[in-house]
C-alpha cells in the first residue's frame, strides 16, 4: 500500500545480505559516506557473533564464498573518482562463458552496451538475457531514458547475428488482467558463478556520476552455484522457456 491507502503497482527488487567481513566493510563505507555528507562521525559497533545477527528465517544461499564491495564515486571535493563497478561489469562480461543475465530498472549505459554488442557478435559467444521494465516513469524519463534504452536496445539487436540476445519485460496476472511490473532491481549473474547486485543501474549515471554501492559475489572453485541455470539449452534454439515467467519481451527476433 502507498502512504495514502491506495494499492501499490506490481514491483520487483532483489536484495543481498552478508555477514562477516563483508558487512563490517560494508558498515565502514556507510559511516565514511556519512561523515563526508554530514561532517558527523558514527562510532562503529561492537562486535557481535553472526548466528546471534542474522535472522533465523533467512536461510543463506551461498555459503564460504568471495565478496566484493564495489563502488562508483565522482571526483568531488577531494575524493577520488571510482568506477569500480563499470569496471566488474565489463570483466564479468568478457569473462562470461555461457551466460549474461542483467536486470536493471535503466538500461543506458553505453560502455556496457558495446561490451555486450562485441559478445553477441561472437559465433560462439554467452547468451545474454535482460530483464527490464516496460516504460520509464513520467514525462520527462520516457523523452530521455526510454528513448536512449531503445537505441541502444536496436545496436544490441543489430549485434545479435546469432540469435543470443533476449529482452523481457514481465507482467503478473492481475485482477483486470496482465499487470506490468516495475523493475527496480540491479543485478548482473555471469555463468551463474559470478553476481553483482546492488545500487547500481545500467546507466551511465550510475556507471560514473552517482555514488552507487554493489556487492559482488564469486564462487569458489566446486563450490554451490550462485543461482540455478536460466537458459535455454543451447541445441534447441525456439522460444526459450523465459516466456512463461516473465510475460513477454519488448521485441523479438
Amino acid at each position: 500500500m502507498d502512504a495514502d491507502g491506495s494499492p501499490y503497482a506490481p514491483f520487483h527488487d532483489v536484495q543481498m545480505m552478508v555477514s562477516g567481513d563483508a558487512a563490517a566493510a560494508l558498515g565502514e563505507l556507510a559511516r565514511i559516506r556519512w561523515r563526508n555528507a554530514t561532517g558527523r562521525r558514527l562510532p562503529p559497533p561492537g562486535p557481535r557473533p553472526v548466528a546471534e545477527l542474522w535472522p533465523p528465517t533467512v536461510d543463506s544461499d551461498v555459503e564460504q564464498c568471495s565478496v566484493g564491495i564495489l563502488r562508483t564515486q565522482p571526483a568531488y571535493e577531494g575524493q577520488a573518482e571510482s568506477r569500480e563497478i563499470q569496471q566488474a561489469y565489463l570483466d564479468g562480461i568478457k569473462a562470461a562463458r555461457q551466460s549474461i543475465y542483467i536486470e536493471s530498472q535503466y538500461f543506458t549505459a553505453h560502455t556496457i552496451g558495446r561490451a555486450l554488442a562485441a559478445r553477441l557478435s561472437e559465433p560462439n559467444g554467452p547468451d545474454v538475457v535482460l530483464v527490464l521494465r516496460h516504460n520509464c516513469d513520467g514525462w520527462l524519463e520516457r523523452q530521455t531514458m526510454n528513448a536512449l534504452r531503445a537505441r541502444l536496445l536496436k545496436d544490441l539487436q543489430l549485434a545479435d547475428h546469432y540469435g543470443r540476445l533476449r529482452v523481457y519485460a514481465p507482467t503478473v496476472l492481475g485482477t483486470g488482467g496482465a499487470e506490468k511490473i516495475n523493475v527496480h532491481s540491479k543485478v548482473l549473474i555471469v555463468d551463474d558463478d559470478f553476481i553483482c547486485l546492488g545500487s547500481a543501474n545500467v546507466s551511465n549515471r550510475s556507471m560514473g556520476f552517482d555514488t552507487e554501492c554493489t556487492s559482488r559475489c564469486r564462487r569458489r572453485g566446486g563450490g554451490r552455484r550462485i543461482a540455478p541455470r536460466r537458459f535455454p539449452d543451447r541445441r534447441h534454439r525456439g522460444p526459450p522457456r523465459w516466456r512463461a515467467q516473465l510475460g513477454g519481451r519488448l521485441f523479438r527476433r
